[in-house]
């Protein structure tokens, strides 16, 4: 059994310009569905440090960072006004990566005794934030909107 479908010349053109633009913009989108994702994630540890009565300086809460290929870094200051750099050094990304954590020495320790980050991961719905954020998207006319 095969099935055929045939288009007239106005509607090839049309499905061709939105799945040309589908190919422009379409990693964009799902890049910055996911970017939006880590951000809840990164905001759920910081919640979950607050929560549990973790933060004596704020250096660890104020640490925890998204890390992209083009913001590699982020500057934060603990509750004493001391400023530190958030880095993750060991950790390449591409350019369709990101990457959620901390470099302040002691915050393994608090994962270990009580999860933060772990937990934060495991408790935000990815799938489910993704697609609502994806479901959001659509192709109209000759612009692929958001």
């Amino acid at each position: 059994m095969s099935v055929s479908i045939t288009l007239d010349p106005v509607s090839t053109a049309h499905l061709n310009r939105q799945l040309d633009l589908l190919r422009a913009q379409g990693p964009r989108t799902v890049y910055s569905s996911l970017m939006k994702v880590a951000q809840k994630i990164a905001g759920e540890a910081k919640l979950r440090l607050r929560g549990k009565s973790h933060i004596v300086t704020g250096r660890l809460y104020n640490s925890i960072f998204v890390k992209t290929k083009n913001a590699p870094t982020a500057q934060y200051n603990d509750n004493k006004g001391h400023s530190f750099v958030a880095e993750l050094p060991s950790i390449g990304l591409g350019n369709m990566d990101v990457a959620i954590g901390t470099n302040v020495e002691y915050a393994q320790k608090i994962e270990n005794m009580d999860s933060y980050l772990n937990w934060a991961l495991r408790n935000v719905d990815i799938e489910k934030s993704m697609t609502e954020d994806l479901r959001n998207v659509s192709l109209t006319g000759n612009r692929f909107s958001v």
